[in-house]
């Protein structure tokens, strides 16, 4: 393959589709830089209740739960849940996940459950959400700041997202990476959702016998050759990728399409030119 032809055409794609939403070029280049999820910082809040509100934040994208969760519109309930993200008040004052659901269902009552194709019901997204947030919480509190955590996990490198995933309850797959890249720009990687993951899946020509944890590492590895091959960060790729599969320009155009199809339309394009 070549690269700088690859990134030459997604690149003018992207370009392409964005017209199509009356984005222009330059007003891309916002994308492409940790947006900060659209959470506003806060005064008198520390650095570790910063990671502490991002680690929930991100915790509302597991088994589909943001619909449920929806961070955004119930940020002042989640805050108060979550004793204003003060890692040390929110321990001191549960002892175990259930006690945050219970508190957390007081603001946001349980609606009914969706039964599943065996007729059974589904564990609770605020559960898991609330075992996300007790975990979440016991590993920061292992931090002395910010900066402790940051430079932990920059010595950990591509070990750091496992170790997020296998401290945080529920934050599998993407989710590690998200919240990494995210936080700091020396996390300098893609985040393996189903559309980064499908697209570097073809291009880079990875069997389709690979699944799980070795597609992800894959994914990240050759989306990561891409962008050195380019002269562009990782973090850029991912997002042009993101953008083009999702066309949910999300700082521009609020409405957001779960489709596969605008991703189907951009590989069949990029397999025929590379």
């Amino acid at each position: 393959m070549n690269y700088n032809t690859f990134y030459q055409e997604t690149y003018n794609y992207l370009v392409l589709k964005a017209k199509e939403h009356n984005i222009k070029e330059n007003e891309l280049e916002k994308y492409f830089v940790p947006d900060n999820n659209g959470l506003q910082e806060e005064n008198g809040i520390d650095d570790i209740s910063r990671l502490f509100k991002r680690i929930c934040f991100h915790a509302q994208n597991q088994a589909m739960s943001r619909g449920v969760i929806n961070f955004e519109k119930n940020y002042l309930i989640i805050k108060t849940v979550a004793c204003d993200f003060n890692v040390n008040n929110f321990l001191n004052k549960y002892h175990t996940y259930k006690d945050i659901y219970k508190e957390l269902v007081k603001y946001l009552p349980e609606g009914s459950k969706k039964k599943t194709k065996t007729g059974r019901t589904g564990p609770s997204k605020k559960l898991i959400f609330s075992k996300s947030m007790f975990s979440g919480a016991k590993m920061l509190s292992e931090f002395n700041s910010y900066d402790d955590f940051i430079n932990t996990m920059l010595r950990y490198g591509d070990f750091a997202p496992d170790f997020i995933r296998y401290n945080i309850d529920g934050y599998g797959g993407a989710m590690p990476c998200d919240l990494l890249k995210e936080l700091d720009t020396r996390f300098d990687m893609c985040k393996p959702d189903r559309h980064v993951k499908e697209c570097i899946k073809q291009i880079t020509k990875i069997d389709d016998s690979i699944k799980g944890d070795r597609l992800d590492y894959l994914v990240r590895k050759n989306c990561r050759n891409i962008a050195e091959n380019v002269n562009i960060s990782t973090y850029k790729l991912d997002k042009i990728l993101y953008l083009i599969c999702s066309e949910y320009f999300y700082m521009d155009d609020a409405i957001k399409n779960n489709s596969d199809k605008y991703r189907k339309q951009y590989l069949k394009y990029i397999v025929d030119k590379i």
